[in-house]
C-alpha cells in the first residue's frame, strides 16, 4: 500500500505536489493535461494550482493506500474470542470492545463501521488481575484478518504487554495502553499484510 499524504515531503504548489506523486509513474501526465485541458498551452500558476487541486483529489481518491483511501473499515465494537475467561471487571468496564478498534482505525486511518469491517478484528485474550501495577504483568492479545472483497490477503495474531507505569489509570489502563501499541503494530503490518504474521509481544 501506498504511503499517506502526510509521508510525503510535498512542493511549493498543488500542481508540482501532484506532479510528484507518484500516480505518475510510467505517465506523462503533466503532458497529457496539457494536450487534453490546454491544447498543448502552458499552464498559469492560477491553472496549475486548479489542476494539482483535481490530481491531488485523483491520486487521493482513487489510488489506493494513499491518506487512508483504501476504502479499510473496522467494525466498531468487536468481540471476545473466549469471553469467559476474561474477568467480568474488565468486560464491564475497560471498554476494550471499542476502545481497541477506535485505537486501530485512528492508527491505520480507517472507518469505523457497525458489523464486520474489511480489518476484521477480535481480541482473543486478556490477562488483567485487579491490584493495578502490584499484580504483575497484563497483555491483550488481538487476531485480525484483512479482507478485500471475499477474500482473505492477510491474517495475523498480535499481543503486547504491559511496562511498569504507575500513572497508566489502572488496570483498564494498562490494558488500554496495551491496546493503543497494538494499534501501531496492526497499522504497520496493513501497510504490507501477510497470511499468519505474528507482531509485537506474540513473536
Amino acid at each position: 500500500m501506498g504511503r499517506g499524504i502526510a509521508d510525503w515531503n510535498w512542493p511549493r504548489s498543488s500542481y508540482e505536489a501532484a506532479m510528484t506523486h507518484p500516480i505518475r509513474q510510467g505517465a506523462k501526465f503533466d503532458a497529457i493535461l496539457k494536450r487534453h485541458l490546454l491544447g498543448g498551452r502552458e499552464m498559469s500558476r492560477s491553472v496549475q494550482a486548479v489542476v494539482g487541486g483535481f490530481a491531488c483529489l485523483f491520486a487521493c481518491v482513487l489510488v489506493p493506500g494513499v491518506a487512508g483511501a483504501s476504502g479499510l473499515t473496522v467494525s466498531r465494537k468487536i468481540h471476545f474470542v473466549h469471553p469467559a475467561s476474561v474477568r467480568k471487571p474488565i468486560r464491564d468496564t475497560c471498554d476494550l470492545q471499542t476502545r481497541i478498534p477506535a485505537a486501530v482505525a485512528k492508527a491505520t486511518n480507517a472507518r469505523l463501521v457497525e458489523g464486520r469491517g474489511s480489518l476484521d478484528l477480535a481480541i482473543s485474550d486478556v490477562h488483567g488481575p485487579g491490584g493495578w501495577i502490584f499484580s504483575g504483568p497484563k497483555w491483550v492479545e488481538v487476531t485480525g484478518k484483512l479482507r478485500r472483497g471475499r477474500k482473505v490477503v492477510g491474517s495475523f495474531r498480535a499481543k503486547r504487554y504491559s511496562a511498569f507505569n504507575p500513572f497508566a489509570g489502572g488496570t483498564c489502563g494498562i490494558l488500554a495502553r496495551c491496546g493503543r501499541a497494538l494499534a501501531a503494530d496492526i497499522a504497520a503490518w496493513v501497510e504490507n499484510p501477510t497470511k499468519n504474521a505474528v507482531l509485537g509481544n506474540a513473536r
